[in-house]
């Protein structure tokens, strides 16, 4: 009889944001080499001098804050939380966002977002939002940053 064994890897968002950046490196990097360019030009793109700035960040609150408007009312409600970069990029950089955590009621429903708003090269506007009846008491979410 053969055992086998399972194997179970958890991995955070910055985590598998990583993985996923450098694979399109590896990919862009190889595609360079398969085509034998020595001027690093790709369809017309130079990529010998690629500087690519990455940052990443959490943001959170709750009701404890007074301006927390997630967790009485109905419809659809937001609350922004601004956030800013620890070094400007040259443009505004594009900026992936995801839920990390949440403390909601199940009596009304369970719905919650988050998306970023207003990005510049200085920063962006992290907006969690909840519609309907839904009783939300704390939102966190994970961010990353990159561009130029």
């Amino acid at each position: 009889m053969e055992k086998t064994r399972k194997i179970s890897i958890n991995l955070g968002i910055e985590h598998l944001v990583f993985i996923a950046v450098f694979a399109v490196i590896l990919l862009m990097t190889s595609y360079v080499i398969a085509i034998g360019s020595d001027d690093f030009s790709v369809h017309g793109h130079d990529y010998s001098e690629i500087e690519i700035k990455m940052e990443t960040g959490s943001v959170q609150d709750d009701y404890s804050n007074p301006a927390w408007n997630l967790d009485e009312g109905t419809g659809s409600r937001a609350f922004t939380i601004p956030v800013t970069f620890s070094k400007n990029f040259s443009s505004p950089p594009a900026v992936i966002i995801s839920l990390k955590t949440f403390d909601i009621s199940s009596s009304a429903g369970i719905r919650a977002s988050v998306r970023a708003n207003d990005i510049t090269a200085t920063g962006f506007n992290a907006v969690f939002s909840t519609w309907s009846g839904s009783v939300v008491y704390y939102l966190a979410a994970d961010w990353m940053a990159y561009g130029q």
